[in-house]
């Protein structure tokens, strides 16, 4: 499957203005997908009544979506964690040390969503350079 090409830096860019729609947003499922009695679960994509792909999720399947990659293709990669489907989906192109830089950055925004965090701060912790 083809790849959608793009710039590490503009993956933290789309990053930062997803978070800038919403920066109060507290991810929740919605209730037809989280199933009774289960964990709190993160989706990359919301399906409707008709269980078709719908609207990006999360906060990894919005700046995903944003970048290009078809929802259709997100909901391949439910219960994958973002750093096992990213190199599915996107090549990201820069220098190395940035490539590994959206990985984690990604990765960590997605953690902290999923442990109830508000966007805001789930872009905080993604941005944050180490030691701070």
């Amino acid at each position: 499957m083809t790849r959608v090409t793009v710039p590490a830096s503009e993956v933290i860019e789309t990053l930062r203005e997803v978070v800038a729609e919403q920066p109060d947003y507290t991810y929740e499922a919605p209730a037809h997908m989280a199933g009774e009695g289960a964990p709190l679960s993160c989706f990359y994509v919301h399906v409707g009544g008709n269980d078709e792909p719908d609207t990006p999720g999360c906060l990894v399947g919005h700046v995903l979506n944003r970048l290009g990659v078809p929802l259709d293709r997100l909901a391949m990669y439910e219960g994958t964690g973002s750093g096992g489907m990213l190199a599915s989906v996107l090549e990201i192109t820069g220098p190395l040390d940035e490539i590994y830089r959206v990985d984690e950055a990604l990765a960590l925004a997605q953690d902290a969503q999923d442990n109830g965090s508000t966007w805001a701060d789930a872009l905080e912790a993604a941005t944050r350079k180490p030691g701070e």
